[in-house]
């Protein structure tokens, strides 16, 4: 299927101006975090989103995977560091992902990172090229993932938007 306008321009700019894209990126933090649960309910999400599991090519096409291309999520651990080398860390960790290209023809659109940190507490990261999904879409992944890791399966499937979906005439 070929590219919507805005997703052409895109693959356009990364090939020739340097590789520059977009990208959307969110941190959450709570407690007692089952990772394999969780890892799980991203792999749910990014089967039933084929957006998730696309290649985008440089001449303006994509195509959908059949599996993504990464089913686990990162998982770093810093339960046993104190709170100033966390910070630094998390800190490390913001300032490449701020940077991070996403290859995008390759099938690398979106992670999923998980801090484990001391007292049963963690820090979810999640990253998504925006050529994938707008803000809409991000909000429903972040809330399917939700409901899937509390054990509640979503009653519809999400899809986020593809060149059917999306109307250039706007």
């Amino acid at each position: 299927d070929p590219l919507w306008s805005r997703g052409l321009g895109d693959v356009y700019k990364r090939q020739e101006l340097g590789g520059v894209g977009c990208h959307a990126y969110f941190e959450f933090t709570g407690h007692q975090l089952d990772v394999d649960k969780l890892n799980q309910a991203w792999y749910k999400v990014q089967m039933r989103n084929p957006m998730l599991r696309a290649i985008l090519t440089k001449e303006g096409q994509q195509y959908f995977l059949q599996e993504p291309t990464a089913k686990d999520i990162e998982v770093i651990n810093l339960e046993k560091f104190n709170s100033e080398k966390i910070q630094l860390e998390l800190k490390k960790y913001r300032d490449t992902i701020s940077h991070k290209k996403r290859n995008v023809f390759e099938g690398d659109v979106a992670g999923l990172t998980v801090f484990l940190l001391p007292d049963n507490k963690m820090r979810l990261t999640f990253d998504i090229d925006l050529l994938v999904a707008d803000i809409l879409s991000i909000s429903i992944i972040i809330k399917e993932i939700s409901r899937l890791y509390n054990g509640k399966d979503p009653d519809n499937v999400c899809l986020l938007y593809t060149s059917d979906a999306a109307d250039d005439s706007l």
